[in-house]
């Protein structure tokens, strides 16, 4: 599935002179990360359903579910927004096995957050965070870009991630002109503003004993949000 192999790393191996304080801080987010985001959005908070479909996850996504190599799962797909900016990309993926008594109503959830199926559970649990720096080729770095290009061309007054230039080359560094001139299209589209790279974290919930993979991609934007 992925054009190239992501490097996760455990939550506990961070080096911090990669991982900046005010990415960490959100990386780390211990707590409902769609009630962070709502903590800083002064004029609305969405959750735009992108896709929810029975699929085949890739072989990485298997071993962390533990589920047999040809067993199909239910994928979601979503982009979560503050002030009409797409500050992330999430994916998560339910087995069969998770889908039983109350794992059944993950199908009527629609643009509601994750965390309100979640809740359904009083003894959820989750295991603690893998990290990984997507950069482009990466499965999960295309698929974050690809809707935020689709997001600018239905909202053309939009800016692009992470605001200007100069906002953008603190928090996510640009691509060189070599590599501008080897993604064409996608360059055209953003007017240069690709990142070179994109932050993201991985966990497994255990929802009434039975696993879901959730996978969170951040862009440039998160990082400067604070407390409304």
């Amino acid at each position: 599935m992925a054009k190239t192999f992501t490097h996760w790393y455990s939550q506990y191996c961070l080096n911090r002179s990669i991982v900046p304080n005010y990415v960490s801080a959100w990386l780390l987010e211990k707590n409902s990360m769609t009630e962070r985001m709502r903590s800083t959005c002064r004029n609305g908070f969405s959750v735009q359903l992108l896709t929810q479909k029975w699929s085949n996850p890739s072989l990485d996504e298997i071993n962390q579910l533990k589920t047999n190599a040809r067993e199909r799962v239910v994928i979601r797909e979503v982009k979560l927004l503050c002030d009409k900016q797409i500050c992330l990309y999430a994916r998560s993926l339910f087995p069969k096995k998770t889908l039983r008594g109350k794992g059944i109503s993950i199908h009527a959830l629609g643009s509601r957050p994750l965390i309100d199926f979640l809740n359904l559970d009083p003894t959820l649990k989750r295991s603690s965070y893998e990290i990984a720096r997507l950069k482009p080729g990466d499965y999960y770095y295309e698929q974050a870009c690809s809707h935020l290009i689709q997001y600018n061309f239905a909202h053309p007054g939009n800016k692009s991630p992470g605001g200007d230039q100069r906002r953008e080359s603190r928090f996510s560094p640009l691509e060189t002109p070599s590599r501008k001139e080897s993604r064409g299209k996608l360059w055209g589209i953003l007017n240069n503003t690709l990142p070179l790279y994109l932050w993201a974290r991985r966990s497994v919930f255990s929802f009434f004993k039975e696993p879901i993979l959730l996978v969170e991609v951040f862009m440039p934007e998160i990082f400067e949000r604070k407390s409304a």
